[in-house]
């Protein structure tokens, strides 16, 4: 993991700073904090900034920004490209030679022998800029999932882009208007999904897209990739095999580093296979990573992990989590630098925290709920409301209004909650009632707690991205599902997650499951092979099994869950008074200020708002450290 800034000044526009370029750089420095460089190109006309985490050929040799001997292309790059020995090798035959053993130099020659096309080439995480002096362009790309971010901006002027906010609102005249529309996404998704960012006028670059920009202004995107959920037939045995033997490549490939790799060790399937595979390809014990909850035994699972513990015998380090919610809610925003309110970040921060006291670089699952169908409870929800598309408009509008007249003393009830859930559902198109079913705020609850001046500038869509996704997936579920979870929240959500809380701590996170070779595999394999009879993961499951204890094979989707309710209710006095007297101004702007303290009232005699509540102290908590309020506003990042 590292850090980078591409920019480009247009014709007649002030030109390119290197001071500029370092101030830009030096806040991504968590991000590389071994070697940092920056390069004004072209009179000024582009420049390229750097933060170095050393990975592969820790020499200077790995220096960037890198050019080719000939200095007719520069690179600055973000990530790891699997297998680039063999790539290397390939590119060596038609006539390339090598300076360094980096896997960015690979890329590099790549370009310069493909072009654009590189990029069907590169099994791996990435986001880089290449100038091209010849062409006069700079050439910006993000990896097909999205494991690697990419912001960027752009006006009359210039273009910027980055590996994080910061570092574009380091550059002068960035506007910091809020995005209406992001708000409202974020209350439901607790995230603000590609493309869009909590910034009017800051962008993500979405997954598998890639962009051209030139001094003359031109400016040219592109989606180069699209998955593929073509269903090959095929025996059931055959994909469990080819499962197998894939992963086991993939985590061989993953391993590969100059510096100490670990494990993210949850007790659920995926984790716990990386650990058994990483294992046995090393034959010696691993270092892994592992939290649990003092006191909350219904989000424990050490007792899971001490399973994968007792089989492998790996360095095993566990962090029992205690945190002060008002704290863990400040310093997630430390590199956020928008709202995020994914609660799971909280362990996974602390357990990044301590792995980066032993290692360098650390796998962890993420990928194999959306390839393989692991969001159970999600697809039983959305199949159960399937039936709603035949049910006529006139008669569902009364049906989700009853959903009012569940009294909320009852929804600390499963079947009464449920009752709830399903009834409001019912308000929805089909595309939304997924969104919806697996969402915090619904829509009238957003309705109800936005101010009504802020609402009338609110776009109520659900965004170009789910758009994007739902118009590019199949209509047979729950394939259509498989597809739009992994187009939009893998990335926005699962992946997002993974790069903030390891690049807080300098170490960086890979995920297995990701490999392209696998992944493709996993896309093409029969729907009903991986969900079925409401449990998902078939194929893992008996792809794994002569490896893992039955009771993980055998076991609900876990990861990293947080008692959220119970810990918001233990603190909800301090967090009453920082969303109503210590509130900050943008935040009482955007909401009402009696909806969130009935919220808080409903929550002390029934705790079932925490992740509701959590959204909105990320909110006040991202608008304090913006307005200059927070007390994390220059201190020393933790």
């Amino acid at each position: 993991m590292c850090g980078i800034v591409g920019t480009v000044s247009f014709e007649g526009q002030k030109p390119v700073e290197a001071a500029a370029l370092r101030r830009m750089a030096r806040t991504l420095a968590h991000r590389g904090p071994d070697d940092r460089g920056e390069e004004v190109l072209a009179d000024g006309r582009a420049g390229l900034g750097f933060q170095r985490l050393s990975i592969i050929d820790l020499s200077a040799n790995g220096h960037q920004p890198m050019s080719d001997a000939a200095g007719t292309a520069w690179i600055v790059f973000n990530g790891e490209i699997y297998g680039f020995q063999d790539l290397r090798l390939e590119l060596q035959r038609r006539g390339f030679t090598f300076r360094s053993q980096a896997d960015t130099e690979v890329v590099l020659h790549a370009y310069r022998a493909w072009g654009t096309r590189c990029l069907d080439r590169l099994n791996g995480m990435f986001a880089f800029a290449i100038w091209d002096a010849q062409a006069r362009q700079l050439f910006v790309a993000r990896d097909r999932y999205g494991i690697k971010p990419l912001y960027y901006t752009q006006d009359a002027a210039r273009f910027i882009c980055a590996s994080e906010i910061k570092a574009l609102l380091e550059a002068e005249g960035v506007s910091r208007d809020l995005n209406p529309h992001a708000v409202w996404s974020y209350l439901t998704l607790l995230q603000i999904p590609a493309p869009e960012s909590i910034y009017a006028s800051i962008h993500k670059l979405p997954p598998a897209h890639a962009l051209l920009v030139e001094p003359s202004g031109k400016f040219v995107k592109w989606q180069y990739w699209r998955p593929d959920l073509t269903e090959r037939e095929m025996p059931e045995a055959e994909a469990v095999d080819r499962v197998r033997t894939l992963f086991d490549t993939a985590v061989r490939r993953q391993m590969v580093a100059d510096v100490p790799v670990g494990v993210f060790l949850s007790g659920g399937i995926d984790s716990s296979a990386i650990v058994a595979y990483a294992t046995r390809q090393r034959g010696e014990p691993i270092d892994t990573f592992s939290v649990s909850f003092a006191g909350h035994d219904a989000h424990d699972e050490a007792p899971f992990q001490r399973m994968v513990v007792d089989q492998y015998r790996p360095r095993h380090h566990e962090f029992r989590v205690t945190p002060d919610i008002l704290q863990a809610s400040r310093l997630l925003l430390q590199e956020s630098d928008e709202p995020f309110a994914i609660s799971s970040a909280i362990p996974l921060y602390y357990i990044s925290k301590s792995a980066s006291e032993h290692v360098k670089v650390v796998l962890s699952g993420d990928g194999g709920d959306e390839l393989f169908g692991g969001y159970e409870s999600r697809y039983r929800i959305a199949q159960q409301v399937e039936a709603l598309d035949h049910v006529p408009a006139a008669v569902r509008r009364p049906m989700a209004a009853a959903s009012g007249f569940v009294p909320d003393s009852l929804t600390r009830f499963r079947w009464p909650r449920r009752l709830k859930k399903t009834l409001s559902l019912m308000r929805y198109s089909d595309d939304e009632r997924y969104v919806y079913s697996f969402g915090v705020f619904g829509a009238e609850e957003k309705e109800a707690i936005l101010n009504p001046d802020f609402l009338d500038a609110v776009d109520r869509s659900l965004g170009e991205g789910y758009g994007r996704g739902f118009e590019e997936a199949p209509a047979e579920r729950p394939g259509r599902y498989f597809y739009t979870d992994l187009v939009t929240a893998l990335a926005d959500e699962m992946l997002t997650k993974v790069d903030r809380c390891t690049s807080m701590v300098s170490i960086e996170g890979r995920v297995p499951f990701l490999d392209h070779d696998l992944a493709d595999f996993a896309l093409s394999i029969p729907a009903r092979y991986k969900y079925a009879d409401g449990v998902g993961k078939r194929v893992l499951r008996k792809a794994f099994e002569p490896l893992l204890p039955a009771a993980i094979v055998s076991g609900r989707k876990r990861g990293f869950n947080v008692p959220m309710d119970a810990w918001i209710g233990a603190h909800l006095s301090q967090i009453r008074t920082e969303l109503s007297v210590d509130a900050s101004p943008r935040f009482k702007e955007v909401f009402r200020a009696g909806a969130v303290a009935r919220m808080l009232t409903v929550h002390a005699q029934n705790p079932r708002f925490g992740h509701h509540i959590w959204a909105l102290m990320q909110f006040n908590e991202w608008c304090r450290i913006t307005e200059g309020q927070s007390p994390l506003v220059g201190a020393t990042r933790v």
